[in-house]
């Protein structure tokens, strides 16, 4: 509300993301929900967690989408330290719901309304990420494998933590997210200007997200992953976020 009424200083310059797994330390205060869920576990997962009118909206839209159209790696789940060997892993449905729900979305309802609001200002500025790796090692978690890409695991990479960074792989991620962030703390610009490694981390383009309403502009953000997977996307989960916006309002 704060950003709708521009109750925020002008001309301000923001950087904002989430990470695919962010539900994953959350579930404990959600419903219970087996490993080995069936869908009718699911539909009443949603109902508990959503209530009557909005939990079918999301049953149904959930239940369209295969493990693929879920975003791959999937965690592995706790009790059993492994994915359903076939079919549909119900639980992590559920998870990713909750992680649309309560992160990404709303992370991208702020940017949208923050560039609604600057939408006249020539220096409105927004660059968003979305962290995908699940990292080889977590001093917080015994098995990190069944957290993901969970909330905060992208903090370490950030801030060079060596004891958590196994492998050269993870070790450029963090040099190059590194870079990132102290360009943008230096100059507002996460592609240069404070990070003297720029061009030794080879840093991927990160284009601003710009949104004139209406689904205007270009909604890019910069996935965060290992190699190659550092990438531009164009839009992240709009369907999932279109419905979520539709039942909230």
């Amino acid at each position: 509300e704060a950003v709708k009424q521009r109750r925020f200083a002008p001309g301000v310059k923001v950087m904002g993301g989430t990470n695919l797994d962010e539900g994953t330390e959350f579930m404990v205060d959600l419903p219970p929900i087996r490993c080995n869920a069936t869908q009718r576990d699911f539909k009443a997962w949603t109902n508990q967690t959503y209530g009557g009118k909005i939990g079918p909206k999301v049953a149904e839209f959930y239940s369209l989408l295969d493990n693929n159209s879920l975003i791959q790696p999937l965690p592995l789940c706790a009790s059993y330290r492994q994915q359903p060997t076939s079919g549909k892993s119900w639980r992590t449905a559920a998870m990713r719901s909750a992680t649309d729900y309560g992160l990404t979305c709303p992370l991208r309802r702020l940017a949208r309304n923050f560039l609604t609001a600057e939408l006249h200002a020539n220096n409105a500025t927004f660059f968003r990420y979305f962290f995908t790796h699940t990292p080889i090692y977590s001093a917080n978690f015994q098995d990190i494998r069944t957290q993901g890409a969970c909330h905060g695991c992208e903090v370490p990479f950030v801030f060079g933590d060596q004891f958590e960074i196994k492998d050269s792989g993870e070790e450029l991620l963090s040099k190059r997210m590194g870079c990132y962030w102290v360009n943008f703390a230096a100059t507002g610009n996460p592609n240069s200007g404070g990070c003297p490694n720029n061009a030794t981390h080879a840093l991927p383009y990160w284009p601003r997200y710009t949104y004139s309403g209406r689904g205007g502009g270009e909604e890019k953000l910069l996935e965060l992953d290992v190699g190659e997977n550092l990438r531009v996307l164009d839009g992240l989960k709009d369907e999932r976020c279109d419905l979520f916006d539709q039942i909230l309002t």
